[in-house]
């Protein structure tokens, strides 16, 4: 299911929330931290489509992404990555070496 809205909230000073609405597996939220040299994005949403509106909403702060923290390497947190090619990215030696793998074509397949 495709979210049917997307918020930037803010939570507190330079800290934000990324909420796609209705809340569902196929529609994770990500965290967005604004600072002086950058944005830090933790999680990079469940593809590019949903990413590249994300990337579309931090245009106001006009400062680029350069940091991406993945707290997963679940495609609900990975899979919107490419849209952020030339951040950096950060996450457990775990999540590296599982995104190193090639895709699991069937397990996309499989109902949740």
């Amino acid at each position: 299911m495709e979210p049917t809205s997307r918020t930037l909230e803010e939570l507190g000073d330079g800290v934000y929330v990324w909420r796609q609405h209705p809340a569902s597996h196929d529609s994770p939220n990500a965290g967005v931290i604004v600072e002086p040299d950058g944005i830090t994005l933790v999680d990079t949403l469940l593809v590019p489509s949903q990413a590249i509106d994300l990337a579309e909403a931090l245009e106001v702060f006009e400062v680029p992404i350069r940091r991406v923290v993945y707290t997963s390497s679940h495609v609900e947190c990975t899979g919107g990555s490419s849209t952020f090619w030339m951040a950096a990215r950060y996450g457990r030696p775990q999540t590296s070496a599982l995104l190193d793998q090639p895709p699991n074509a069937a397990a996309f397949a499989a109902p949740h």
